[in-house]
């Protein structure tokens, strides 16, 4: 019972109790009354930004603080949050028009396309193009069209990361999952996935081989393709865990996912969590999303998830991480193994994972030489 004891005790500082509350989009009076509060008491602004800008949330710390109490705020702060909140607004305009011409480039050869994350997943979850920071695009094609893809952006003057040939290509289209680009109009970086899990994590199957296109977001009357809502939260969910949880930002996208996308069928989800070995993931990302950001959720759903006391235990200690003033024991190669391990359910995930973190510490780095 050691572990629920501490879990009651954790303490953060009242400059990252203020981020997770600004990280909300759902106001009501008592969040709102909450935020007054802490702007009351004594707060370090440059570690407030510091936090801001590492977890990628200082457009949404901008909109609240700007809607719940700007006079409160020392002036510098704000002029300095209000220009990083338009600069970024600016920039995802410019990434959304970049998308847009990507998909009618490969709608016009026939290619079909499922842009996620980026600008749809600011759509999708958050309602405003403005509220979620992302530097790059992220776009899945189906494997049977990715050389056709390659040579189109080539052709387009879209510039390849990196180019490998004969059987170093082969290799790499069935070891690797992306082809990177960059965009000639702006610079910006455009990912083109034929998988959508990374190196990260062993599968029991090929997942979303072959995704489902049940849903579609209209922009600017152009209807783009877009993954069921449970495919795309259990990826957010995949996404986030492959990093470790290095930043918010990660389970704002999947709080504000849930709460805006309230046709999830979570029975559906749980099921391909089951699947492919990821319901320990879905499952600690969830519980991460209600105890730091106040994600509600049924009684009927939260019975569903049946979170057992080991899950509960591994949430905190991953709190605990997250706030920790020095995060160099995040980044070592023991404690990223170690969780690599305790984030699946099946033995055998578990030790294919910690192999394949050992393992990438030595063969990344040689990778990267070679695409270098």
């Amino acid at each position: 019972m050691k572990h629920k004891r501490e879990r009651e005790e954790l303490k953060i500082s009242n400059e990252d109790k203020l981020l997770l509350l600004c990280s909300q989009t759902r106001m009501n009076n008592e969040i709102k009354s909450q935020i007054t509060s802490l702007i009351q008491q004594e707060i370090d602004w440059d570690y407030l930004l510091q936090k801001s800008s590492e977890h990628r949330l200082t457009p949404l710390l901008y909109w609240q603080l700007n809607n719940v109490c700007p006079n409160s705020i020392p002036q510098n702060i704000m002029e300095t949050l209000k220009t990083y909140f338009h600069e970024n607004a600016h920039k995802n305009l410019q990434l959304m028009g970049e998308l847009l011409k990507i998909l009618k480039l490969f709608e016009s050869q026939g290619i079909s396309a499922i842009p996620y994350k980026g600008p749809i997943l600011a759509i999708q979850s958050y309602g405003n193009l403005a509220f979620r920071e992302f530097d790059d695009l992220d776009i899945f094609i189906f494997k049977k069209d990715i050389l056709k893809v390659k040579n189109l952006l080539i052709l387009n003057e879209y510039k390849i990361q990196f180019q490998p040939k004969g059987i170093q290509e082969k290799i790499y289209l069935k070891s690797q999952r992306d082809y990177q680009f960059l965009s000639p109009n702006n610079n910006s970086n455009i990912e083109i996935h034929w998988n959508f899990i990374g190196l990260s994590f062993s599968c029991k199957h090929d997942i979303f081989k072959n995704p489902q296109k049940s849903k579609y977001t209209e922009i600017n009357n152009m209807k783009i393709s877009t993954l069921s809502s449970e495919d795309m939260l259990l990826i957010l969910c995949v996404h986030a865990s492959g990093h470790l949880w290095e930043r918010i930002s990660w389970i704002c996208d999947i709080a504000e996912f849930i709460e805006s996308n309230t046709n999830i069928d979570w029975q559906i989800l749980l099921e391909k969590g089951e699947i492919h070995g990821f319901k320990r993931i879905l499952q600690i990302n969830i519980l991460l999303a209600i105890d730091l950001l106040n994600l509600k959720l049924s009684n009927q759903i939260l019975k569903d998830l049946n979170i057992d006391e080991s899950t509960r235990n591994l949430v905190f200690d991953i709190k605990r991480n997250l706030f920790l003033k020095d995060d160099g024991i995040r980044k070592g190669i023991l404690y990223k193994a170690i969780m690599r391990y305790n984030l699946r359910e099946n033995k055998s995930e578990q030790l294919k994972d910690f192999f394949k973190t050992t393992a990438s510490h030595f063969i990344f780095p040689i990778y990267h030489l070679l695409r270098s």
